[in-house]
């Protein structure tokens, strides 16, 4: 399996790069994908020779180009991005290119005890209640694409909703991807 060996080592590439980088995270996100990096090199891609992945191949994996995102999503939006966002939400998140647009979301009529906002905003401010469901859903106990996925995590949809919160209005969160 040479091409998900020469895969894998890209992984490492672009994540030294992240780490360059860095941005806002606080310090337990930084550990925590560094963690997740090194569980994944422990662990390298699933092979057909371990049990739940004796049916899939992922060695097409290795054949698609992974590119760490690193600009924010403020280019020229997809043409059809018009037609994915909706009327009367609570609120839209909008993502382009996996980063958050704030440009074209709208955050405004949320209801008391509902917090959204970008994830990778909300890394780089305290607190405890991300830290803890993150180190805790993150964790990589021998599944190498969620250790993946931790190292790489840079953005996302933040919603926090306190208890007895009812919304009455959905919120409604986009990816889109962009080209160019």
């Amino acid at each position: 399996m040479p091409q998900v060996e020469c895969a894998a080592e890209s992984y490492f590439t672009d994540f030294r790069k992240l780490e360059r980088q860095r941005g806002l995270a606080s310090e337990w996100v930084v550990s925590l994908r560094k963690e997740a990096m090194e569980r994944f090199a422990e662990l390298g891609f699933p092979t057909t020779k371990q049990e739940a992945w004796r049916f899939t191949n992922v060695a097409p994996l290795a054949r698609v180009p992974f590119r760490l995102e690193t600009h924010p999503g403020d280019g020229a939006p997809p043409r059809a991005l018009d037609r994915a966002l909706l009327k009367g939400v609570a609120a839209q998140l909008v993502f382009v290119n996996g980063i958050f647009n704030a440009k074209l979301s709208s955050l405004a009529n949320l209801p008391k005890g509902v917090k959204v906002s970008s994830l990778g905003m909300a890394l780089g401010t305290p607190n405890e209640s991300l830290e803890r469901h993150l180190s805790r859903h993150a964790g990589t106990k021998g599944r190498a694409f969620v250790a993946l996925n931790a190292a790489f995590m840079q953005d996302g949809a933040f919603i926090e909703i306190a208890d007895g919160t009812v919304l009455e209005n959905p919120i409604h969160v986009v990816f889109a991807r962009a080209e160019g």
